[in-house]
């Protein structure tokens, strides 16, 4: 028999976790100069935290929340941190149409530079030209890597610094683009499964 206990007394109904809880047991008997040991190994698998208000899940990929409110780059990595998420890290088609299909629900973000963008948690802030993901990845790593044609160029003038740092998504395509990191844009948090 396994029994399981877990309380979510202290919780509002919106931060209970549900779903489903698996149980796997294995056992092994070994013997040792005519002793017999049972060794029991049980890992019990909760179900993914709850994201928080406003973030909609993805299925098989995580949940999305589109910010309405611009912020400079820096200051949205800090909002999602806030909200226990980061900054978006696309990884494949799959994932950059979601965001494509989120972005399209809303129109703008008060106080946009430019509505047809938002940002995600790529840069290249550190060293012009190598674009890593906000936990230090080389963006390659991600395997996604689909820019706008003519795509990055640092503004047009690579030797610009700060220039172009922060990646954005383009609310038509889901490509990639590079603008200034001191523009407010609305963008775009993600809390993995």
């Amino acid at each position: 028999q396994v029994r399981l206990q877990h309380s979510s007394l202290n919780r509002t109904p919106e931060e209970r976790e549900t779903g489903t809880w698996i149980v796997d047991v294995s056992h092994d008997t070994e013997s040792c100069e005519g002793i017999d040991t049972v060794i029991m190994e049980a890992t019990v698998t909760g179900p993914p935290l709850r994201a928080g208000p406003g973030y909609e899940m993805v299925p098989g990929i995580g949940y999305y929340k589109f910010h309405t409110q611009a912020q400079l780059w820096e200051d949205a990595r800090k909002t999602c941190a806030r909200e226990g998420a980061h900054l978006a890290v696309i990884n494949n088609e799959v994932e950059a149409k979601a965001l494509q299909q989120i972005f399209a629900r809303y129109p703008s973000a008060a106080g946009s530079n430019n509505n047809d963008y938002a940002f995600i948690g790529v840069n290249d802030i550190n060293v012009e030209g190598q674009y890593v993901t906000i936990f230090g990845q080389d963006m390659k790593s991600t395997g996604f890597s689909r820019w706008m044609s003519g795509k990055p160029n640092n503004g047009g003038n690579p030797k610009t610094v700060p220039g172009h740092d922060c990646v954005t998504v383009y609310r038509t395509d889901g490509s990639m683009n590079d603008l200034p990191c001191t523009w407010k844009l609305g963008f775009f948090c993600e809390q993995e499964f």
